[in-house]
């Protein structure tokens, strides 16, 4: 769903029953952001507007099938936090498990993770035989990590997702007499999956406007279904707000960069407004649009020339 606010209009897209191009679900790419559209700075591509996945693809079923099948077996090292009987099977033959089975860390009232003893039977191959040993493991924090910010702040652009590293992940190529190989090996934890606090985007400038998209994250699996927006306000006592300005300026060349990058964190409660301003001397302001806290992060995207303003700010109403 998009919306124009410059325009009051919404334009709602109907779901396509026809599949996008990727032929696993994990293969479609996100353009992260920056100069690439002013009007639509966050682009997916393949995934366009009423298109979703109703389920894992052949390639999605089939890799999960070859990772996880018992007649795969690779040599592979338990984490450093597992307990089992026989420490010199640290590093030992392992068949593939067959499913997964994932389990929300539980927190206390303060919301603070608490301690989880996870005890299980691990699947090991002895002499080439199938054995077992019961093993255990103390879960402090979670092994992956779901959460929301703000992605952008002092960076050239705004990813919509970003994730941890990969210097923590062990490979064990060499161990599986794949030498130089990408593997296999373990994605050791912790792993934190962060989601861009999406929002409305402003644009001003050379190119009109002022023009807003509203942006943002939502879920469904169902077209019968109404989806779930986010941010879900639960309380009105959020009192800060969150715009960043970029400001781009054409070259004449029908290049542009990207002059400014500045992000305000205002005292305004969820529902309440700042005013967008530019000036050439820092005595005359202008108010070019008007921007509403939705719980997210609001992009000002102002583009312009050398001889555009050069002072910007946003004001509490």
């Amino acid at each position: 769903m998009e919306s124009s606010a410059s325009m009051n209009l919404m334009f709602t897209t109907t779901l396509s029953p026809i599949p996008p191009n990727p032929s696993a679900v994990a293969e479609f790419p996100i353009y992260w952001g920056g100069y690439y559209s002013l009007y639509y700075p966050y682009r997916f591509y393949d995934l366009a507007s009423g298109c979703f996945y109703t389920g894992l693809t052949a390639d999605d079923v089939g890799g999960l099938r070859y990772q996880l099948a018992a007649d795969n077996v690779n040599f592979e090292q338990s984490l450093p936090d597992v307990r089992i009987p026989s420490p010199r099977r640290k590093g030992t033959w392992r068949p593939g498990i067959e499913k997964i089975a994932f389990v929300r860390q539980p927190t206390d009232l303060h919301h603070r993770f608490r301690s989880l003893r996870y005890r299980y039977t691990d699947f090991y191959l002895k002499n080439n035989v199938l054995a077992s040993e019961a093993a255990e493991r103390d879960v402090r924090q979670p092994d992956f990590l779901f959460c929301a910010a703000d992605t952008g702040e002092n960076s050239q652009d705004t990813p919509l997702v970003l994730r941890t590293g990969t210097g923590n992940w062990l490979n064990l190529a060499a161990a599986n007499g794949n030498t130089n190989g990408e593997g296999p090996g373990i994605i050791r934890p912790p792993i934190k999956i962060t989601f861009h606090k999406l929002g409305p985007c402003i644009v001003t400038g050379a190119q009109g406007g002022p023009y807003s998209y509203n942006y943002g994250w939502g879920s469904f699996n169902d077209p019968n279904q109404i989806p779930v927006l986010y941010p879900v306000i639960t309380s009105s006592n959020s009192s800060e707000f969150t715009i960043r300005l970029r400001f781009w300026i054409q070259d004449g060349s029908g290049g542009s960069s990207q002059a400014t990058n500045g992000t305000w964190h205002l005292p305004i409660s969820i529902g309440g407004q700042a005013s967008l301003q530019i000036s050439t001397n820092q005595t005359d302001w202008q108010t070019v649009a008007t921007a509403t806290n939705t719980g997210s992060v609001t992009e000002w995207y102002h583009d312009g020339n050398t001889n555009s303003p050069t002072y910007f700010r946003a004001v509490p109403q």
